[in-house]
C-alpha cells in the first residue's frame, strides 16, 4: 500500500500522528496496512523508527471507525518510566479523537475498573494484577501492545505477560497482538 492510499485510510488520524512528517517510515508503510486490516503484527526496527505510531495509529483509526468501548486497548510497557512517558506522549494525541487513556502502575493507579478508559497503558504487573482482580473490564478487549519485548524476554516478567495474556484469551477470546 502506497503513503496516499495509507493517508486515505487514516483520515481521521493522519494529521496527529503523522501530519508532521514528510513521508512514513519503512515499518510503517508494513505495518499500517496490517494493523488496519485486523491483523496481528510484529514490528522489529531501530530505535525512533516510528513503531509505537505504526501501531497506535491504525488502531486509533479503528477505534474510532468501529466505535470500540471502554477498554479496548492495553499497551503494556517494561517499567513504570515507559509507562509514564508513553502516557505523556500519547494522552494529547488521542485527546484530540475524545478517546480516553490512563497508565496504571505500583505508583499511578489512576485506571478505574468500574469507568475504565479507552485505552490502558500498563506494566506486566498491574496487568496481571487488573486480570486476576478484575477480569470482567476486559470484556470489550480489541488489542494488546507489548512494547519493548526485548527487556521482558528470558525473564520472570515475560513469563507473566504469557500468563496474562493466557487469562486474557479466556476472558476476551479474539483480541489482535501487536509486539514492538
Amino acid at each position: 500500500m502506497d503513503q496516499i492510499t495509507i493517508k486515505r485510510k487514516l483520515k481521521h488520524v493522519w494529521n496527529v500522528f503523522f501530519g508532521h512528517f514528510g513521508a512514513l517510515s519503512p515499518v510503517q508503510k508494513e505495518a499500517v496496512p496490517l494493523v488496519l486490516n485486523g491483523k496481528d503484527v510484529a514490528c522489529v526496527a531501530s530505535t525512533a523508527s516510528g513503531k509505537t505510531e505504526a501501531i497506535i495509529a491504525p488502531l486509533t483509526e479503528r477505534l474510532l471507525t468501529e466505535r470500540w468501548n471502554p477498554l479496548s486497548i492495553v499497551y503494556i510497557s517494561p517499567t513504570r518510566a515507559l509507562v509514564n512517558d508513553m502516557y505523556e506522549r500519547l494522552k494529547e494525541q488521542l485527546a484530540e479523537f475524545d478517546i480516553t487513556v490512563s497508565p496504571k502502575t505500583g505508583d499511578k493507579p489512576y485506571f478505574k475498573p468500574d469507568n475504565p478508559t479507552h485505552v490502558l497503558i500498563t506494566t506486566p504487573e498491574s496487568l496481571d494484577s487488573l486480570v486476576c482482580r478484575h477480569p470482567e473490564v476486559f470484556e470489550n478487549l480489541k488489542a494488546i501492545v507489548i512494547d519493548e519485548i526485548h527487556f521482558l524476554d528470558n525473564n520472570y516478567r515475560g513469563d507473566q505477560i504469557r500468563v496474562s495474556l493466557k487469562r486474557l484469551k479466556r476472558i476476551k477470546e479474539n483480541f489482535n497482538t501487536y509486539i514492538l
